[in-house]
């Protein structure tokens, strides 16, 4: 062999290249198995999309600035569908939506904000509560875009809604979107009555796949110093419900509440136990009989307790005098007569 090199030296070269062509070859086909391993994957785990995807795009991810609420559709939506509702949704509320395309997924989806005006109308149509000013009388007081400068916050038109305020106002005025006479098929196959909400039918019946606020990254580090991390501090639940909402606020404050109540029959009937072990059965008898009593009238306690804490909370959240009924939709086949 050496011989034949020694006589033919190019022969060196090209055992060479052919290997590194065998190589190219190798490697070009090992990619094609593996991508198309990852659709196919992809198509049967719609979820592993994500993990899926190349590493510098979900690490170096931008999320998107100025968002309140994001609606996904499902994969395979039509393009037709989501050119006539972009349009409709911006011109008949004033919002501003960013259309995105999530490649993992294979869906797209619209980013909704709203400008300051759009909330100042909204928090009046829809009898939103504000803190007053202490001159003014202090207390809240259902918002009115006349009487802005009496509420507390409104010199700054950034500050002046919550998270949570600006993400309730913006589902509201998306939900506020009806049905015209003409666009009662746009799709066959969701039946749309005329001055039906649009975007409730379209997530009920899967046209929209979800509909979802987007998280503020300080504001959950601060609640995780605040209220996960430190175990023995009280409950920041001023904080919980300004960013995740009243219902969520009085969860955890029923929580708490339920919890701190559950120590007094623990340390009775713990004392019960002492006192009563290993006694005389009539002993243990008349304990029993006085610990259930115990235990009624703890719960009667309680229940009342609880009321009037929820009260105080509902008052202090403004909750306490919502009007519920007037948010809440007419049936779609009601009419008034003239």
């Amino acid at each position: 062999m050496s011989e034949l090199n020694q006589e033919n030296p190019d022969s060196s070269e090209l055992i060479e290249t052919m290997g590194t062509i065998r190589r190219r070859k190798l490697v070009k086909c090992a990619k094609e198995t593996l991508g198309q391993a990852s659709e196919l994957l992809k198509k049967k785990i719609p979820c592993a999309g994500h993990f899926l995807a190349p590493k510098r795009l979900w690490l170096k991810r931008v999320s998107t600035p100025n968002c309140d609420l994001v609606v996904c559709f499902p994969p395979g939506t039509d393009d037709q569908f989501l050119l006539w509702l972009l349009p409709k949704l911006k011109q008949s509320t004033g919002l501003t939506i960013h259309v995105r395309y999530h490649a993992s997924t294979q869906s797209s989806a619209f980013y909704v904000t709203a400008s300051n005006q759009v909330l100042l109308h909204a928090a009046e149509e829809y009898h939103l509560s504000k803190a007053l000013k202490p001159s003014k009388g202090g207390g809240l007081k259902e918002f009115f875009v006349q009487e802005q400068d009496f509420y507390e916050g409104s010199e700054s038109a950034e500050h002046f809604f919550t998270t949570e305020e600006r993400q309730w106002l913006v589902l509201r005025v998306l939900e506020s979107v009806r049905a015209k006479k003409e666009e009662l098929r746009v799709i066959p196959s969701v039946t749309l009555l005329e001055g039906q909400p649009i975007v409730p039918k379209f997530l009920t019946s899967g046209v929209i796949s979800q509909v979802f606020p987007i998280h503020e990254p300080p504001a959950l580090e601060r609640l995780q110093q605040t209220w996960v991390q430190d175990i023995f501090a009280k409950q920041p639940l001023d904080e919980i419900t300004e960013y995740f909402g009243v219902k969520i606020g009085m969860y955890f404050a029923w929580l708490g509440h339920y919890t701190t109540a559950l120590s007094i029959p623990a340390v009775v009937g713990f004392i019960f136990w002492l006192t009563c072990t290993s006694k005389h059965q009539t002993i243990q008898d008349v304990g029993y009989v006085v610990f259930s009593i115990f235990n009624v009238v703890w719960v009667t306690t309680y229940l009342q307790a609880w009321k009037r804490y929820s009260a105080e909370l509902a008052f202090r959240w403004g909750t306490l005098d919502q009007r519920d009924d007037l948010l809440a939709e007419p049936r779609p086949l009601f009419r008034v007569s003239i």
